[in-house]
């Protein structure tokens, strides 16, 4: 979002550099960027092929065989069914759930996660690989599959 990386580049850091880089994970992290970070925090589109997909270009952007990643993820208490799928995932790639924060971000006009996301730090594995390589051309959004799963049963595709 070029906004947030507007307001990133105008703020204070105390001298410390910070760059920024406009990306789209639907295609492949860039090569000068692989394996160069220590820590990765996202807050990607809640659905599972939304985390597979964010995860997968984390996994990219970590040194090998470290570093961390925080997830932020929410659904309410009456989705519960949604986050065992998102945890699926996770599992599936090899991630190591070592912690959740409930609660740890707030929404306005967010009833449909519970107004709330969780924090998640995800390690690592000998295991951990990534589920998405090269360009991904799937639906990401919650809304993108529900209307053209809509339109289908009513015969309007």
């Amino acid at each position: 979002d070029p906004t947030i990386l507007d307001v990133i580049q105008r703020t204070d850091t105390g001298g410390v550099p910070i760059e920024t880089c406009l990306y789209d994970a639907r295609t492949p992290v860039p090569k000068d960027l692989r394996g160069e970070f220590d820590v990765v925090l996202t807050d990607p589109p809640y659905t599972p092929d939304g985390i597979r997909l964010f995860l997968s270009r984390a996994y990219e952007l970590l040194r090998p065989r470290c570093g961390c990643i925080y997830l932020s993820y929410g659904c309410s208490l009456r989705a519960r069914e949604r986050g065992v799928a998102v945890q699926r995932v996770i599992n599936e790639m090899g991630w190591l759930i070592e912690a959740v924060w409930p609660d740890f971000n707030r929404y306005f006009a967010a009833a449909s996660i519970g107004a709330s996301s969780h924090m998640y730090l995800l390690l690592a594995t000998p295991q951990t690989r990534p589920a998405v390589r090269g360009d991904f051309r799937g639906e990401i959004y919650t809304d993108q599959g529900h209307t053209r799963g809509a339109q289908a049963e009513a015969g309007e595709e």
